[in-house]
């Protein structure tokens, strides 16, 4: 039983380490404007972050965020998250996988919270598929990869 209990601390504390450094890159997107000098350092430093738990953070952090709020208030999350997500979908460290599959899931995110038809949704829509062709991509790079290291050995 106490290793239960010590599992759902540590899943908590995780929880906790993911949710503080998805606030403060939100944070740090709105003060530096978007500033990449300002948000890749943040990404460089706790890559070890990027990962299918930051997703998932995300996808439980973000409704949260807007609940109770006001459409301009919603608007600008959302637009922050939307900034986030493009900045880890181009971010040229870490483990590309992940940070597509990050950005596919904040894309997702915003477009629940656009307008269907609008600009902006037409927007986040394009940067979505742009990021599923990456993904593709990827994976067929990696593919790629490891039949040729198969083929060396």
């Amino acid at each position: 039983m106490n290793d239960d209990v010590d599992s759902n601390k540590s899943a908590s504390e995780n929880f906790q380490e993911y949710a503080n450094f998805f606030l403060e890159l939100l944070q740090a997107e709105q003060d530096s404007n978007g500033d990449i000098a300002v948000i890749y350092p943040m990404l460089e430093g706790r890559q070890h972050l990027l990962n299918a738990s930051f997703a998932e953070t995300l996808q439980q952090v973000a409704p949260k965020l807007i609940a109770g709020e006001n459409s301009e208030t919603i608007s600008s999350i959302i637009g922050l998250i939307e900034k986030l997500s493009i900045h880890i979908s181009d971010f040229p460290s870490g483990n590309r996988v992940n940070n597509i599959e990050i950005a596919i899931t904040g894309y997702q995110m915003v477009l629940n919270n656009r307008e269907p038809g609008s600009e902006k949704w037409t927007q986040t829509q394009n940067n979505l598929a742009a990021a599923y062709n990456n993904s593709k991509n990827q994976a067929v790079e990696t593919a790629s990869t490891q039949t040729m290291s198969a083929f060396a050995d």
